[in-house]
Order: structure tokens, then sequence, then C-alpha cells
């Protein structure tokens, strides 16, 4: 998933490019681009009308139209640099309607006209993990690497692929470069930090990855997160408290009263649980608050508000309430 939105990012980019470029020729519309198709022989303007009647086409999302389009300006590109973009904007629509294959071919070709640019890299990176091939993606993004040692992204995604593989001690590698990179804080690359200790077992350092983090930058997510790994550790005095400072940032937030609520009940402080699960019900009367509500009111052995809040629960559906069995019972 995060590659695809890579994807999506990195060719939000080509688009903004490709028109700054397409916007030197007049016209905006289908109908428009095509009546200046008709008077011109040009092969360098045909294939920059073709190119942006194509561009027109996906971006409103028609990509049969502009692969037929992108296509014919392929044609009649003559040089490399009228050509790449249209390689990858090529690419890009075959990567939409679910044609690798093509994908693949069209960056491929990309990569031989400008084997230095970067760009294409990280979207052909990303063609070959969806179709399975992490060790091509691979490849790329260490060539990436030669190419800028700089570029913090690819050691990111270097240090994902590894995570994913169980290669955790060699996905810290890569994600301690990025951040030497960036210079920095960076929430992200600390987050990816965090869950990969957690995967490998060492909540000690995921705990005090969060905490260096938040000695320099008081970020909401940031006690979130340090919230969310204290509790799946059951480090419920640490969750209260991070919880606690989520809020003083973001108040009234739903979800972290939810979360302080629960952290409290596991305390056996169930008056705090209650108070902090009323401000939720006072917000929004809803099943998660209910649900949570209940757990407090069973464990107090108040009867008559575990069976309210237990009827307003069981009124919703069954899928619900799996659901949140799972979220707020997990260990």
């Amino acid at each position: 998933m995060k590659k695809i939105i890579l994807f999506c990012l990195i060719n939000l980019v080509i688009v903004i490019r490709s028109l700054s470029a397409a916007e030197m020729i007049a016209g905006s519309t289908p109908e428009e681009i095509q009546s200046q198709i008709d008077k011109t022989t040009s092969r360098k303007k045909l294939s920059r009308l073709y190119w942006q009647l194509g561009l027109t086409y996906w971006q409103t999302q028609r990509p049969q139209e502009a692969l037929v389009n992108f296509l014919t300006a392929r044609e009649y590109a003559d040089n490399r640099r009228d050509r790449y973009p249209i390689l990858r904007q090529l690419a890009t629509v075959y990567y939409q309607l679910n044609d690798y294959h093509q994908a693949i071919e069209n960056y491929q070709q990309a990569e031989v006209l400008y084997p230095k640019n970067i760009a294409h890299k990280y979207l052909l990176a990303a063609v070959y993990e969806q179709i399975g091939r992490p060790d091509l993606a691979e490849e790329l993004y260490q060539k990436i690497c030669r190419l800028n040692r700089q570029e913090w992204s690819a050691y990111i995604f270097l240090g994902d692929l590894y995570r994913r593989r169980g290669f955790y001690s060699r996905a810290v590698d890569y994600y301690r470069q990025a951040l030497v990179i960036k210079k920095k804080r960076n929430w992200d690359i600390y987050n990816r930090l965090a869950i990969t200790y957690e995967m490998s077992g060492d909540y000690s350092t995921a705990k005090k990855l969060w905490q260096e983090y938040l000695q320099e930058v008081p970020d909401s997510a940031a006690y979130w997160a340090l919230g969310k790994v204290a509790w799946r550790h059951r480090d419920y005095n640490l969750a209260v408290e991070s919880f606690s400072h989520y809020l003083s940032l973001k108040k009234n937030d739903q979800e972290g009263l939810l979360w302080l609520g629960l952290s409290y009940w596991r305390l056996g402080d169930l008056n705090a649980a209650e108070n902090i699960l009323q401000i939720s019900r006072e917000i929004a009367d809803d099943g998660p608050t209910n649900f949570c509500l209940a757990l407090v009111y069973r464990k107090k052995g108040d009867q008559k508000n575990y069976q309210i809040c237990r009827q307003k629960v069981l009124a919703k559906s069954a899928e619900k309430i799996r659901r949140w069995l799972s979220l707020y019972l997990e260990q």
C-alpha cells in the first residue's frame, strides 16, 4: 500500500511538471487540442499536442483515451528529451490499468534514455514490488543510493523491504542512515524504527525512541504512537501519561479519550476510567464508547449501567462488536 501511495505522489509531481510544459501550447479542452493537431504537420508539435491531449484525458479519469494519445505522442517523439516524459506517462497509465508488463517495459525504456534519473526508478521499483519481485526493487533502491547518497527516501524503502522480510537489524541500519541524512527529527522514520524494534521484540528501544523524539518535538502523533506501544506491552502507566499528553494537544479527541479511559481501566483506576469515558460519551454516545464503559461498569459491579451500555453495544452489528473486541482487548 505504501508503495502505491509513493507511486501516486511521484506521478503527481510528473503531472505538475508535464502541465508546466504543456501549458506552452494554447488550448485546454480535447476539442481545442484536436483542432491544433489538425492544423500542423510538425512532428515535434504533434508529439507535444498528443501528449497534452493524453494528459487531459488522464486527469479526467479516462485512461484508455489517454493511452491512445500517449502512444501516438511517442510515435512522433524524435528525441530523448521529448520521448522520456511520454514513456513515464505511458508506464503510469499501464500501471493504472494493471498491465504491469507494459508498465515495466516503458519504465525500462525510460531508464535507457536517462539512466541517472531517479524518479522513474522509484516508480519501477513500486511495480516490481506489486508483482512480487522485491529483489528487483531492492536493486533499484540500491542503485538510487549509489547515484545520490543523500536520497534518504531510498534508504527508507530499503528498510521497508528488509523489515517485511524479517531482516530487522538490516532494516534498522537503513532507517538510521535515513535519519543521518535528514539531520533532524522525522516522525515517519522514527515510526518505522519503532515498529521494527517492536516486531523484533525490543520494546525497550521502541519506547526510548519515542521518548527521545519527544524531548525535542512535543508532537501529538508521537505521544499517540508511544501510548499505543506502551499499551501493547502492558505498560499502562506510560500509556496513561502518553495519552494524557496527546489529549493536551488534541483537545477532546474521542479516540484519545477512549484509549486513556481503557488505560485507567487496565490499571484498575475505575473511577478515572469512568470519568474519561463519560467525557467521550458527551461527544458521541456511540458503540465504541459504550463498549468501553461496559467494561468499566462490569468490573465495578455496576449492573444497571453495565446493562444499559451492553444493550447499546448489542444493537450494533456483530462485525463491529468483533472489531471492538479485537481492538480494545488486544494484548
